[in-house]
């Protein structure tokens, strides 16, 4: 009986270890100015071999203007991406050598066009539904991995004007005047 039960706990342990879903996250507490900025795509596939994949995210072509894929982790370089201004962004990679990728899996440049918010959202390429994108393993079946996507929200700020920019750089030359001044008075 102490056998069966400990075989059971076993069994049910190593199920929990291979059923833990892998994460894909974009931050969603990102805050840019207008203009031109990076916005990571982090994974954690520690657990799982991956042999291809193809990820989708959308985004409000109002506020953002997407540009590219750049700093892409080294295991993917040769990564394919959709050409600039596209909505959705399409990236795919494939290799015949499985890949267990942790961290930045790439960087997407975008150009903030106007001050608002967007929600960048993994878009399913067989439903177009928001519930995520598709990680699949190299093997003969072709096999799906349980993945956690977890979208990201920017909001994008007014750029700061280049007489703030001037006014701030006075105000230092003034201070720095003042104080070797005031070293010389004393």
């Amino acid at each position: 009986m102490k056998k069966l039960q400990f075989l059971t706990f076993a069994a049910i342990f190593l199920f929990a270890i291979n059923a833990s879903a892998q994460t894909i996250t974009i931050p969603d507490d990102l805050e840019e100015p207008v203009g031109e900025f990076l916005v990571p795509v982090d994974v954690d596939f520690s657990e799982e071999n991956v042999g291809a994949f193809e990820l989708r995210i959308s985004y409000d072509g109002n506020v953002l203007d997407y540009k590219g894929i750049t700093n892409e982790h080294t295991d993917i370089s040769g990564a394919s991406s959709s050409q600039a201004g596209t909505n959705p962004i399409v990236v795919t990679w494939a290799s015949s050598n499985d890949i267990s990728p942790e961290g930045k899996l790439f960087d997407i440049e975008f150009e903030g066009l106007e001050v608002g918010t967007s929600s960048l959202t993994f878009v399913n390429p067989n439903t177009g539904a928001t519930d995520g994108s598709n990680f699949w393993e190299d093997d003969t079946s072709g096999s799906l991995i349980s993945t956690t996507f977890n979208n990201g929200f920017i909001t994008v700020t007014p750029a700061i004007p280049l007489s703030n920019w001037a006014l701030a750089v006075t105000g230092v030359l003034i201070a720095v005047f003042v104080f070797f001044r005031m070293r010389r008075i004393m």
